[in-house]
C-alpha cells in the first residue's frame, strides 16, 4: 500500500466530502506522486495540493501552465499558513520545471482574496448563454453518443484538440485527460454527443451534465450555428428539459470569473507576447516595471478575455 497516496486520499475526503466514485477515478487517473506537494506533522500529512501539467495555446504558441489542484489542509492544522507555505513550494518547483505560467479554479469565492493574496489575478471568465426547445428540425448531420469505450475515440480527440487550437488563448487536453473526462461523464450519467457529417467526420462535440434546473453544458465545440443548434436541441431532448444552459466562452460585457493566472516566467512570456503583438504601445522595459499581477492580466489579454479554461473535470 503507498501510505502517502492513501494518506492524501483520507485528506481529501475530509475536506471535499466528494463521492466515493470521484475519488477513485481522480487518484486512479489524475493523481501522480511526482506532481504532489505535501507538509507533514507529526508524520500525518496536513496539507495537500498537485501542480498538473496542461498545455496553453498562447496567440499561436504553446506554453506550460501548472495547474493547482486539489489545495486543501487538515481543518485542525488551518489558519497556521501551511497552504502559503506549500504554495511558495509548488511556484519554486514550478519555475525549476521550466513551466512559464501557473492556473487554479477557487473553489469558493471567498479564496479569489485568498489566492489574490498569493500572487494570482483573475484572467478566466465564462459567460451564460441560455438555449430554449424548439420544434424546428435541423439536418445537420447524424448525432451520435461519445464513450470513453468508443472504437473512434481518437479521432473524436483530435477535432476536439483541433477546435481548442483555433482559440486565442486556451488550455489543451491530453488524450489520457480526454478520457478521463468521458469517464467523469459516464460516472454522472452525462452526455457527451457527436456530430459527424455524411462522410463522417466530426463536425461538432458537446459535453453536458444534469443539473437542478436545467442541463449545463460545460463544453461544446461546433463548426457552424446549424450543429450548435442541432447538439443544443439534442441536448434538451436527452434531458427532457425545456432549455439549456452553456458555460460558455467569454463574451464582453457580461462575464463571471472563473480561474486565476500567475505568470512564472517573466523573461520568456513578455519577449513571446512582444513578438506576437508588434502594434501594441508596450516596450520590454515598460513590462519589465510591471508588477505580476498587472503583466499577468495584461500578457493572458484579459481586458478583451482572450483566456479560456474548461477543463471540465473542475
Amino acid at each position: 500500500m503507498n501510505n502517502r497516496k492513501e494518506q492524501i486520499k483520507e485528506l481529501w475526503r475530509t475536506c471535499f466530502h466528494d463521492p466515493e466514485d470521484f475519488i477513485t477515478l481522480y487518484f486512479d487517473r489524475v493523481f501522480k506522486e511526482e506532481q504532489a506537494y505535501t507538509i507533514e506533522r507529526n508524520g500525518r500529512i496536513v496539507s495537500f495540493l498537485q501542480v498538473i501539467p496542461y498545455t496553453l495555446i498562447w496567440y499561436g504558441r504553446e506554453i506550460r501552465m501548472g495547474y493547482i489542484s486539489g489545495a486543501c489542509t487538515d481543518p485542525r492544522e488551518r489558519g497556521k499558513g501551511l497552504m502559503r507555505e506549500l504554495l511558495e513550494k509548488a511556484f519554486t518547483g514550478m519555475r525549476r520545471e521550466g513551466y512559464d505560467i501557473t492556473g487554479l479554479i477557487p473553489a469558493e469565492p471567498w479564496l479569489f482574496d485568498y489566492y489574490r493574496a498569493q500572487g494570482y489575478t483573475e484572467v478566466f471568465d465564462y459567460s451564460w448563454e441560455t438555449y430554449l426547445l424548439s420544434n424546428e428540425e435541423t439536418d445537420a448531420g447524424t448525432i451520435k453518443p461519445i464513450s470513453s469505450e468508443s472504437k473512434d475515440l481518437e479521432k473524436w480527440y483530435r477535432y476536439f484538440d483541433s477546435q481548442l487550437r483555433c482559440r486565442t488563448c486556451s488550455v489543451l487536453h491530453t488524450p489520457e485527460d480526454f478520457k478521463t473526462n468521458l469517464m467523469e461523464f459516464e460516472r454522472t450519467e452525462g452526455l457527451v454527443a457527436g456530430m459527424e457529417d455524411r462522410q463522417g467526420n466530426p463536425i461538432g462535440l458537446l459535453f453536458a451534465v444534469t443539473s437542478e434546473k436545467e442541463p449545463l453544458i460545460k463544453e461544446m465545440v461546433y463548426e457552424n450555428i446549424s450543429v450548435k443548434k442541432a447538439l443544443l436541441q439534442h441536448t434538451c431532448r436527452f434531458f427532457r428539459s425545456e432549455k439549456a444552459v452553456w458555460k460558455s466562452t467569454p463574451l464582453l460585457p457580461d462575464t463571471h470569473r472563473l480561474g486565476m493566472a500567475m505568470v512564472l516566467n517573466r523573461e520568456k512570456m513578455t519577449r513571446q507576447w512582444l513578438e506576437s503583438h508588434p502594434k501594441q504601445p508596450f516596450t520590454a522595459e515598460t513590462l519589465e516595471q510591471m508588477d505580476d499581477k498587472t503583466l499577468t492580466s495584461l500578457l493572458m489579454g484579459y481586458s478583451k478575455r482572450d483566456a479560456i479554461m474548461s477543463l471540465m473535470l473542475d
